[in-house]
């Protein structure tokens, strides 16, 4: 479906639907890995449930990101694949049986949440064939031009083109939003909302201690493999990973990247600026 252009039946009336506070939708967003992604993509969760509150979000994620999203306040149902381990048993002389069964489990879970609306945040192939699956007359995702792979647009029915301003990968996120009627430039600040785990918090803490670090050192997270392209003719100095302050991580990240693209800058090669200004004031290891 071309943008812009009208929706019909069913389709018709989950816009219709989606512009009424007091509707009790059904939506699916599918971003499946990786933790990076997934962690980027929960403004538009919090977008959604500030916009419906009495609405029902389903978050399908990969099993080995699904912690992230572990007692997440904005979701109602987080749904894990494995779609790893089932490559896995598919290369297996009877795996492809095991494959079936876990497939058909889950077409059934996905028949059972009477999705409205599918938001397609990944643009890939398998991404696509899970937003199918959801069944959901409305089925958002990204215009051929910006999918990592083009077949994914086979299996949605409203295509966003993406405005030339999004210039980090959050703000790219929540321009899907824009066929529900909401539009990134008047939703306020994106919000990481992540669950904290008080037991992972101390064993961090403890960790840190251990460190010789103190409660009030900075710390930055750093991408291991941009690390490597900064540093590629000798070892990285000693970086501190904070690991218990991802929503400040995330938030600082999106703050440092944003202000690299009004600079002319495209996202990742922004995060390679950052990364180089931050390694720059980073000293040499003890």
């Amino acid at each position: 479906m071309r943008p812009g252009q009208d929706l019909s039946g069913k389709r018709r009336e989950a816009g219709s639907n989606a512009r009424h506070l007091g509707a009790t939708l059904r939506i699916a967003l599918i971003k499946l890995s990786s933790l990076g992604d997934v962690v980027h993509a929960l403004p538009v969760a919090h977008a959604l449930r500030a916009r419906w509150p009495r609405g029902e979000l389903t978050w399908i994620v990969e099993r080995r990101e699904e912690a992230i999203l572990a007692g997440n306040p904005t979701l109602d149902h987080v749904v894990s694949v494995d779609t790893r381990l089932w490559r896995e048993e598919f290369r297996r002389p009877t795996g492809a049986h095991a494959v079936f069964v876990k497939l058909r489990g889950l077409v059934r879970r996905l028949g059972m949440g009477r999705f409205d609306i599918a938001l397609d945040l990944q643009g890939l192939w398998k991404s696509g064939v899970i937003t199918r699956l959801t069944r959901a007359p409305l089925r958002i995702g990204l215009a051929m031009r910006h999918c990592r792979e083009r077949a994914n647009v086979l299996f949605t029915n409203h295509r966003v083109v993406l405005p030339p301003d999004a210039v980090h990968v959050v703000e790219e996120n929540l321009a899907l939003l824009g066929p529900l009627g909401l539009r990134p430039d008047t939703a306020g600040k994106p919000t990481f909302p992540i669950a904290g785990d008080r037991t992972a918090e101390q064993v961090v803490s403890r960790y840190l201690e251990e460190e010789g670090l103190k409660p009030e050192t900075p710390l930055v997270a750093l991408n291991r493999d941009l690390v490597t392209e900064v540093f590629p003719r000798r070892d990285p100095p000693r970086l501190t990973i904070d690991v218990d302050g991802s929503v400040r991580c995330s938030q600082r990240s999106y703050d440092s990247s944003r202000a690299a693209g009004e600079r002319g800058v495209r996202y990742r090669r922004g995060s390679r600026t950052v990364l180089a200004r931050t390694a720059a004031s980073v000293s040499s290891p003890a």
